[in-house]
């Protein structure tokens, strides 16, 4: 191994002196074997004050490396530079900082010393004569005269100037009471005008009450942005807002054109929540109290946690308990003991007693529409009870006795009870409708003249009778509709304006001919009628010819009558299945269209059956017309 091979390897490669060439070639040939760099890195550190000449470099260290490494200029010019900073170029050198403090080794003592010299920023005790001969916090204070002997005292005095507090945060004015004094202190103003002093007074009361109050007489008054009192609270106790001069003890004013007066608002912000509420509460006694039990209260109730709707109640105590009284719902409902009420007006009450009015004359009761218009009045005062129409008409009345009567066009329809009869008349027209005796077995109602002739009566038995109330005659007596004519000659006219009607009656002094059922249509033109005679009754249909048009004499009969299938059958409702003769309606509505009603398998809309009929009458022109068809025939036949 060379000299020159091993420190090409050096891990410090540096450039040696000739004193360290000469140290590294005695160690080179005092060397037994070849040396591994570790060794001759460590024979060299064991050599002593060891100088490197020409311009040797290495590893500049991290800035703040505090190890026994190399420190290169780099590292050296790192550090000051960190140390001097962004310091003015003034001051960026220990000379020229000792130069700033004077050059005073003891700085920190004589600082400290200075400081003790001077008032603190929270304030103190001056112990010498303040002088200036410049101005004062912007004052000229020798210009002003302002000498100690003008100065308000600390023992106190009057202040004939302005004082003024700054605005800035945590200023404020404190007095302090000593001596056990509750009046901690008070402002007084003169009243422009004359002179007169008013103090206010701002002090803590016993119980640690603070209060602001006047003297001599003189209302309080609280006001902003410099204006009149907007609030006052008076001599006597009354506060008022927007007055000067409140008349009660809580006075709300405002001056408005159509618009919104005075208002006061109690509110619950939280309106989300179901059965919120805000109240007054009245209290008349000591006993009462707000959170307990109140005379009286007025509250609004949340009804709907959704929209905000809301009721009003009433409380009341009644000197056993606090209930509700009166509500008004958020729907426009007054309930009166109810809290549902399910009408406009609802009054629930477990006594007889339900509505009561009261007058020293009379009472009305009034339904009127929206223009103000009075539709309906019940007049109320002593007897009789009135009913008004609209007009101030009287339409009804009740006596003091029950008995009542309807005003209709100037006649008067009563309805009176009088044991054992119940009257209605009407004497416009002399008609009374009454009941006859009590007794259930002989009761009847019937229908009089004001001469108590009968008109009408109706039986306890359905029976109704019509001119007469005995027996008209014994077979199927009692009919349930009974007419007796008297002397007119038609008994009984019935005007209808659909068909299936049926009538029963009889005439047992008829003088002369009769109708006893007369149908028209609805130009009242006759159609048909039962007329009676003495002897006979007669069925009628219209055929006068002046009803007819379009008559034709030749058609051919014998065809369509072998058309017809007379047959014989039994009904089904007769349990004895007697054969009678007939017609199956629907077949002899297909050759005489006339002859039958209905139609064929009809139905009703529930599916129930709607039975035909026939009137076989309408068979007799068919008839009467292939007998002469025939007649011919045979007439030819035997020529």
């Amino acid at each position: 191994m060379t000299r020159s091979r091993d420190l090409a390897n050096f891990a410090d490669s540096t450039e040696f002196t000739a004193a360290d060439n000469t140290k590294l070639d005695g160690i080179e040939a005092s060397a037994t074997a070849d040396q591994t760099n570790a060794e001759i890195k460590t024979a060299v550190q064991a050599g002593a004050d060891i100088a490197l000449g020409g311009n040797p470099t290495t590893t500049t260290q991290s800035a703040g490396n505090n190890t026994t490494r190399l420190a290169t200029t780099a590292f050296t010019q790192a550090a000051i530079t960190a140390l001097v900073d962004s310091s003015p170029a003034s001051l960026n050198t220990l000379n020229e900082l000792a130069a700033a403090l004077g050059d005073d080794a003891n700085f920190s003592t004589t600082v400290t010393n200075s400081i003790a010299t001077k008032l603190p920023l929270a304030g103190g005790a001056m112990t010498g004569a303040i002088t200036t001969n410049s101005t004062f916090d912007g004052r000229d204070v020798a210009a002003d005269g302002v000498l100690a002997t003008n100065a308000l005292p600390k023992s106190g005095g009057t202040m004939t100037g302005t004082l003024g507090v700054s605005t800035a945060a945590n200023n404020y004015v404190t007095v302090t009471a000593t001596n056990n004094n509750t009046r901690a202190g008070y402002l007084s103003s003169s009243k422009k005008s004359d002179g007169t002093v008013v103090k206010t007074w701002i002090r803590s009361e016993e119980g640690g009450i603070g209060s602001i109050f006047t003297e001599t007489n003189h209302n309080l008054g609280f006001a902003t942005n410099n204006a009149a009192p907007q609030m006052t609270l008076s001599t006597s106790g009354n506060l008022g807002i927007g007055t000067t001069a409140p008349e009660s003890e809580m006075h709300l004013t405002k001056s408005t054109s159509g618009g919104r007066g005075g208002t006061l608002t109690i509110e619950n912000s939280n309106s989300s929540v179901l059965n919120n509420e805000v109240q007054i509460a009245l209290l008349t006694d000591s006993g009462a109290s707000v959170g307990g039990t109140a005379n009286a209260r007025i509250k609004a109730i949340n009804t709907n946690a959704g929209n905000g709707a809301a009721d009003i109640t009433f409380t009341t105590w009644n000197g056993s308990a606090e209930g509700e009284r009166l509500r008004i719902t958020s729907g426009g409902n007054v309930g009166i003991n109810t809290a549902a009420p399910a009408a406009t007006l609802h009054i629930k009450t477990g006594t007889n007693e339900n509505f009561r009015m009261s007058s020293d004359s009379s009472v009305r009761i009034q339904a009127m529409n929206d223009a103000g218009d009075t539709i309906n009045t019940m007049k109320i005062g002593g007897s009789p009870l009135i009913f008004l129409g609209s007009g101030g008409t009287e339409r009804m009345r009740i006596d003091s006795s029950g008995n009542l009567s309807l005003m209709t066009d100037g006649a008067d329809l009563k309805l009176y009870y009088t044991e054992p009869r119940t009257f209605i008349t009407n004497s416009g027209a002399s008609v009374t409708i009454k009941q006859i005796d009590n007794n259930a077995s002989n009761a009847f109602i019937d229908y009089s003249s004001w001469t108590n002739s009968s008109l009408m009566r109706i039986m306890n038995t359905g029976e109704i009778k019509v001119h007469h109330t005995g027996t008209l005659m014994t077979v199927l007596n009692p009919a349930q509709f009974q007419i007796k004519a008297s002397n007119l000659k038609n008994g009984m006219k019935v005007e209808v304006s659909n068909t299936n009607y049926v009538c029963y009656g009889s005439n047992t002094s008829v003088a002369a001919n009769y109708y006893f059922a007369y149908m028209s249509n609805s130009s009242n033109a006759q159609i048909g009628s039962i007329y009676c005679t003495t002897s006979s009754v007669a069925y009628n249909t219209s055929s006068d010819y002046r009803l007819k048009e379009n008559v034709d004499y030749t058609w051919d009969a014998t065809t369509r009558l072998k058309q017809l299938k007379p047959a014989r059958f039994n009904f089904i409702v007769d349990d004895t299945n007697t054969l009678v003769d007939g017609f199956l309606a629907h077949e002899a509505q297909a050759v005489v269209p006339e002859c039958a009603t209905g139609t064929h398998n009809e139905v009703d809309n529930d599916g129930n059956a709607v039975m035909q009929g026939i009137d076989q009458s309408k068979l007799v022109p068919l008839l009467v017309k292939t007998i002469q068809e025939l007649e011919a025939r045979i007439t030819a036949l035997e020529a």
